[in-house]
């Protein structure tokens, strides 16, 4: 069942004049690029020491000790996030867009690509998420806040975890009681 989105984002290339885009072509949605480059400048003693502290590629400057470091991002996963709205006054319900999954609101989860690996885009799971979700919460933050204190069943499980030993023990200690009883 298809759903209209409101208040998407407008595409970025949609606005670039360097694009084709045809009067038909729909100008909301949400960008997401399968890689990203990141680029740092790296000054150190030697260029061997720029080699080893660079997780990607390193291209050297012309002076001695300075280069940049070049990494790359690979996308993983594709997240957003959607809110039911219901607007009582025109008797209609409607769906909202509320930003990306994962940190920042980011609409994509990227991982540090590794230099000289091949990268294959096959499977990059695509996932439209409820705002009320617990699961957005969880990865946007990385923990789960409820805003209520929990530690009571802890204290709770420990009791009764507490009972079930010392019932245990008293059913294993009257069963070798009887069973003694009994030889004689």
């Amino acid at each position: 069942m298809y759903r209209f989105i409101r208040n998407m984002p407008t595409c970025s290339e949609s606005e670039n004049p360097k694009f084709r885009w045809q009067k038909s072509d729909p100008r909301n949605g949400v960008d997401i690029n399968i890689w990203k480059q990141n680029v740092e400048e790296i000054s150190c003693s030697t260029s061997l020491t720029c080699k080893m502290a660079c997780p990607g590629v390193y291209k050297p400057n012309p002076e001695e000790g300075t280069g940049k470091c070049y990494t790359y991002d690979v996308l993983t996963a594709i997240c957003i996030e959607i809110g039911h709205v219901v607007d009582v006054e025109n008797a209609e319900e409607r769906w909202e867009y509320r930003g990306g999954c994962f940190e920042n609101d980011s609409p994509v989860l990227m991982e540090r690509a590794t230099p000289g690996k091949q990268y294959e885009f096959d499977y990059i799971p695509i996932e439209v998420r409820a705002d009320d979700d617990p699961y957005t919460a969880i990865s946007k933050t990385g923990s789960f806040e409820s805003g209520r204190d929990l530690t009571y069943f802890a204290w709770l499980g420990f009791l009764l975890f507490d009972f079930t030993l010392i019932g245990g023990l008293v059913f294993v200690l009257s069963f070798l009681a009887l069973q003694k009883t009994s030889q004689r």
